[in-house]
């Protein structure tokens, strides 16, 4: 089979089982079958987790789990890790030639967006998501499909390689939950070259975008506040309020954020609380992001989110609790001499290259970035454009299956310019 019939079909067959972040069940036990086969070493489940932010609860796992039992039944290899919400695998391959060890991420959660049926290229031809409620419209679909046929790439390639190559495909990049926890368990230990990257955002086809900036710091958080119900025309001033404890935080969350020599974002997405119109109500929870496009500010911000809910706890007399349940640091592809070899290396092949891009949002990618400069090591992420006919996270996202293509031949270009056997 050639390249692009093999990664078109693998883009397809991801598609069809989207999953969401810490649930990818099926979707992990397909990518280590397929890894399995061409003789890489996989390490899984909790060996390579630390401490996973936003877990999905026990309910929700087991409901996944009776939901994929048909896919996941009768392996060779253990997954009750897997089944417990540790999903994801690492994959490496020693070329037994001593050198650098690259590695490689791709994510691999689909979001929790009903897919478009009528007039939508997956309905129409026959891939679109089999689990209601989630599908890959961020084409992280794309972002595996590009790793395995990688990975066979590689495998093809291996007697003209040194070092080792890590292929780490990640769990749970949506709300950017996964990466801090893979960072924990140290996957990245002993990696000299990390290159990832995301399909879309620029419009365009056969391109790619290097030195990527603007990747902006952020923090998910929950906040809960727990007081105390009574009734509300019997004997209100026997209760304490915690839905009015929300309301005030948020507005004096959003007076809140100003910051002249950067930028500083909040928003409070969600405010559940309350049981019925004659009650006070006795619990509220509160949904909010803090972004900044440096980690200081973020941390500022993150730090007035404290103070903010912890008044109005005490004003309301009510108790809080604050979790943070993802997070990813901010960070600018520096302009270096490995972001000019890069760059020159990726000339070699027919497509346009974008010298810089500003990303304008987050992606937990930066703290596998950041881990690997602190060691010593150098790391760059990727924008693979593709003409697009909806926005990233809409119920319509598809792009252009050509940009696959580009995003395989820009990694296995990096393979060459770093790991290839000298010729003399």
């Amino acid at each position: 089979m050639e390249l692009r019939e093999s990664i078109i079909n693998l883009r397809r067959e991801f598609h069809r089982c989207a999953e969401a972040g810490w649930l990818e069940f099926e979707t992990t036990i397909k990518i280590m079958d397929y890894l399995k086969k061409l003789g890489y070493n996989l390490q899984y489940g909790k060996e390579i987790h630390g401490n996973p932010m936003g877990m999905a609860d026990e309910e929700i796992l087991t409901n996944h789990r009776i939901e994929c039992s048909e896919a996941i039944k009768n392996k060779s290899y253990n997954v009750d890790e897997i089944l417990q919400g540790y999903t994801g695998v690492v994959a490496t391959i020693d070329t037994g030639v001593p050198g650098p060890t690259m590695a490689f991420r791709f994510d691999i959660d689909g979001l929790k967006v009903e897919e478009a049926k009528e007039n939508h290229r997956p309905f129409k031809e026959g891939f679109s998501s089999k689990n209601p409620g989630i599908c890959h419209c961020c084409g992280h679909d794309a972002h595996i499909a590009m790793g395995l046929q990688l990975a066979n790439t590689i495998v093809e390639m291996k007697e003209k390689l040194t070092g080792k190559i890590k292929l780490i495909f990640q769990p749970a990049e949506e709300e950017v939950r996964g990466a801090k926890s893979m960072v924990e368990a140290r996957v990245l230990k002993d990696v000299d070259y990390l290159f990832s990257g995301h399909i879309g955002f620029i419009n365009k086809n056969n391109a790619i975008a290097v030195k990527v900036k603007n990747l902006l710091a952020t923090n998910k958080v929950e906040v809960e506040f727990l007081g105390k119900s009574a009734h509300a025309g019997l004997c209100p001033e026997e209760g304490r309020n915690a839905l009015l404890a929300g309301a005030s935080c948020i507005l004096n969350l959003h007076s809140q954020v100003q910051f002249a020599k950067g930028v500083g974002r909040l928003n409070v997405g969600t405010l559940h609380g309350g049981t019925g119109k004659n009650v006070i109500a006795d619990k509220a929870v509160l949904q909010l992001e803090t972004r900044g496009d440096t980690n200081e500010i973020n941390d500022r911000i993150m730090d007035m989110v404290c103070r903010v809910v912890k008044g109005a706890a005490i004003s309301y007399n009510v108790e809080y609790n604050i979790r943070v349940v993802g997070s990813a640091r901010a960070y600018n592809s520096p302009d270096n001499e490995f972001s000019k070899i890069v760059i020159k290396n990726l000339r070699s092949l027919p497509i346009e290259i974008i010298e810089e891009f500003s990303f304008g949002a987050s992606e937990d990618i930066t703290y596998m970035l950041e881990e690997v400069e602190k060691q010593g090591g150098k790391g760059m992420y990727f924008i693979i454009p593709s003409s697009i006919v909806a926005p990233h996270h809409n119920p319509h996202f598809d792009f252009n299956e050509e940009s696959l293509i580009i995003g395989h031949d820009a990694y296995v270009c990096m393979i060459k310019t770093f790991l290839q056997k000298s010729m003399i």
